[in-house]
Parts: structure tokens; sequence; C-alpha cells
């Protein structure tokens, strides 16, 4: 239910102030609305709604947020009225009427108001437009006014010149080195400004006579010229944008042990694996599956890439595939060193670790309990501090009614757990940053729950007879401990 603030009121000659007290809060959770005769103001879970004595401007009424107090100025509609009381006395149902009027005057005004921004903003953008294309007009006349005045000039010089020149020069005349040709002017235009006489006119026309031939020297065609262009040589074939100068070289320098006396191929291939850790260490999986199968193409005896890509298709859920990719790396281990690779034995060992967990889950939630045991168990044969293992294994335990196992498995979950700052906790999950707080919180909450639902029923079962507990309650225990499991996955 709604809470009414605190809140006090001072009246002066033209205006009425609210002061209402609402610390905490900020301008953004308020609803301020202001009526001819009401105002509300709603921040939940205080609600301020009263009905005013008397009328007053909304529109230069103002309401201000100031240090957890709000200040409200309210316009007297009638100047120099005293009201005396500030909020109007009557029954509910005339309250609630001067309510609606006030709200629905309010919000008409309101749509009236924005109807009238939305013409004045048309209207603005009507006028600018006719601006705009009135500017355009007045430079397209005065571009085509300019035109016009240097055309007029350019055939006044031209009349100029040639009345300027002597008769025989203003007959066609034919060039051989520009052919171009000049038409004399009109008898009558050039008449005005040089007297000839008719008889010489017509002997001019007739007979007109041949300019001297000018001859001009053309230079030969330039000679052709083949421009050759070398760009760096670059040991990494992988688009700019995905390496630098400074990466690369750094690379070489980590990696130059390995790669002494390798071809490009091999320096390629070394690359782009590297390029794909980065992607998967950034969570971007599929990017990576693909530089290592790139990788895995130019090499194919790179077992790193194999590892690498099995954890990526794990991550993905591609149980298949990540089963595959081990499958190879170990073919893989055996004809080049053996198998005697120590380190790449343990991280094979933890992925396949972890891909039994994970059918294992998959196995228990579906009820196959013998089968989801049997996967755990292979699980934590190869990755003994794999806490999530141990913790599954013992829901496991505790749905099939083996309370003591489960508990056995409660406590050493919990012991490894304990041991925060043992980096071989995190043993089981590769190449994953290590269990965080609230995870290990998460973890212990659920394992010691289930520790005590173990013990819980092994009471029980001892006290009741050699067949155990009911049906029903076997199926109450399986139901907790599939939850359990859920809660934490």
């Amino acid at each position: 239910m709604p809470i009414e603030p605190t809140f006090q009121w001072l009246e002066k000659a033209t205006t009425v102030e609210l002061t209402v007290a609402l610390k905490g809060y900020s301008p953004k959770s308020l609803d301020i609305l202001l009526c001819r005769n009401h105002i509300r103001v709603s921040c939940s879970p205080f609600l301020l709604d009263l009905p005013l004595k008397n009328d007053i401007d909304a529109d230069s009424s103002s309401a201000v947020l100031n240090d957890g107090t709000l200040l409200i100025a309210l316009t007297k509609l009638h100047e120099g009225v005293t009201w005396g009381e500030l909020v109007f006395e009557g029954t509910k149902d005339v309250i609630n009427r001067r309510r609606e009027e006030a709200f629905a005057e309010r919000t008409a005004h309101i749509q009236h108001q924005h109807e009238k921004r939305i013409e004045r903003r048309i209207a603005d953008e009507r006028m600018a437009l006719q601006m705009q294309m009135t500017l355009e007009e007045d430079e397209r006349q005065l571009i085509e006014a300019k035109k016009t005045t240097e055309k007029t000039e350019a055939e006044e010089a031209l009349y100029k010149t040639l009345a300027d020149l002597p008769p025989a020069a203003r007959c066609r005349a034919n060039s051989d080195d520009d052919n171009i040709s000049v038409k004399a002017a009109d008898a009558s235009s050039i008449s005005k400004s040089v007297p000839i006489s008719t008889a010489t006119t017509a002997a001019t026309t007739a007979h007109p006579p041949a300019l001297p031939t000018r001859h001009v020297s053309i230079p030969p065609p330039r000679a052709t010229i083949r421009a050759t262009f070398q760009h760096t040589v670059r040991p990494f074939q992988t688009p700019a944008r995905e390496s630098t100068v400074s990466a690369e070289r750094e690379f070489l320098l980590e990696n130059k042990r390995s790669l002494l006396n390798k071809g490009g191929t091999d320096v390629d291939a070394s690359w782009i694996r590297k390029k794909g850790e980065d992607f998967y260490n950034a969570g971007d999986y599929r990017s990576a599956i693909s530089a290592f199968s790139s990788s895995l193409k130019t090499d194919p005896t790179m077992i790193e890439a194999l590892v690498y890509r099995a954890a990526s298709y794990l991550q993905l859920g591609d149980a298949d595939n990540c089963v595959a990719d081990l499958d190879s790396a170990e073919k893989a281990m055996e004809e080049s060193s053996g198998g005697k690779d120590s380190s790449l034995r343990a991280k094979i060992e933890q992925i396949r670790a972890q891909q039994l967990k994970g059918e294992g889950d998959r196995r228990l939630k579906s009820g196959d309990l013998n089968g989801a045991l049997l996967l755990y168990d292979a699980a934590i044969t190869m990755t003994p501090t794999f806490i999530p293992a141990v913790a599954n294994r013992s829901a496991c335990h505790l749905a099939m009614g083996d309370f003591s196992a489960s508990v056995k498995d409660c406590t050493l979950a919990l012991k490894q757990l304990e041991k925060s700052d043992d980096p071989s906790l995190d043993e089981g999950f590769l190449f994953q940053p290590r269990l965080d707080v609230e995870v290990r919180r998460k973890l212990t909450d659920a394992v010691l729950r289930r520790r005590e639902l173990a013990l819980k029923q092994l009471d029980q079962s001892t006290e009741s007879d050699a067949k155990g507990m009911a049906s029903a309650e076997e199926e109450a225990v399986v139901e907790s401990a599939v939850a359990e499991l859920n809660s934490v996955d």
C-alpha cells in the first residue's frame, strides 16, 4: 500500500510552496503531475495525492529536487486570493469527480501543446526549405548572368580582333599544323570600322592569297619504362588485421628453438596454432577450431593443435569430434615419441576426464546410475583432484542408496575445496581460469547439503530392517540428488 510522504506547505501572495522529504531519490525516479486543482507525486513506495482547494496555473508551476527535498512552487491562478487551507474538503465522490476532470483537462492540454509543437516544427522545416530553395535560385540566376556577361565580352573581343586584322587575313586560312579554320567576319560589320572599296573586296574574295606554311617539330614519344615493386617478406601468411610485426617478432623469439631449421610452412602452422590458442582463451571456440584445422592442414603432425581442437569441441558440446581428436593425438604421440610426452599425456587425460564427467552428468540426470558411476570413476582415475567429478559422484552414490560412499566422496571434495590456494585444484579445467570464490561457495554449499542428507539417510537405514528404505523414500532421495546436481551445474 502506498505511503504518504511528510510534507509542509507555505502560502504566499502569488504562490503556494510545498516541501516534500524524499531523501535518497533521484529525479528520474519521480513522477510528478500538476493539474488545475490537483497534484500527484509518485515515487515508490511513496504517493502524494492532494486535491487543492483553489485552482493553479499548472504551466507556470515548477518542481525541483535538491538534496533529498522536493520543492514544488504552485502559481495561483487568481492572485491575491487567500487559500487558508491547502487540501479541498468534500465528499469522496466530489473529490474523485474533481480529480478526473482535472486529469482529463491536463491530458487534453498536453496533447494540444504537443500538436502545436509538431505544427511549429513542420512550419519551421517548410520555411527553411523555402529559404534554401530561394537561395539556390538566386545563386543559379547569378551564375547564368555571369555566364551571359562572359559570353558577350568574348564575342565582342573576337569581333574587335577580326576588325583589326588586314583584309588578307580575314579570309579562310588553312593551316598544316593545327588545321584551324578562321572565317572572315560579316562584310557589313567590318565595313563600319574599316572602309573597303567594293572592287578590292570582290577581288580578294575571288582569289584569296595563300598563307605561308609553318612547320612545327613534334618531339618523339617518350620511351616506356617498366617499374617493379617488392613487398616486405613476411614469415606468416596471415591477414594484416590478424597479426602485427611486434606480435610476430615476439612469437619468433619465444619459439625460435623449436623453429630452427624449419621452413616457412612450419612457421606458418605454428603461428596459426598460436592464433587458435588466443581464440580459445578469448572464448571464441568456433574460430579456434577453424585456426587449428588450418594449422593441421599445413602440418598434420602438430599434436598440440589436435589437443586444443579437442578441448574446443568439448566446450561446444561436440563429444564425438572431441574423442576423435583425442584418439588421433594419442596415435600420433605413439608414432612420434612412443607416448612418453608427459605434458601432452596430462592434457589429453584432463580433456578425457571432462568429457567423461559430462557424459556421466547426462546419464545421472536420465536415471542411468550405474553407467554414470562408471564414467565418474574413470574421470577421477585420470584426474584425482577433479572436484566437480568427485562432487557429482557423491550425488550418484546418494541416488543409488550407497550413503557411506556418498559421505566419503563429500568429505574428499570438501577437503580439496579447503585448499583454496592449491593450483592442483583446477587440473581438471583445461585452459580455464581457476574456480572463483562464488563458484567455490556454491559448490561447497551443495556438497554440505548432500553430505547432510547422506548422513541422515545412513542413520535411518541403520535403524530400519535389512531391506532398507521404502520405495517412496528412495525416489525422494534420487530426486533430491539430481536436484542438487542441477543446482550446481
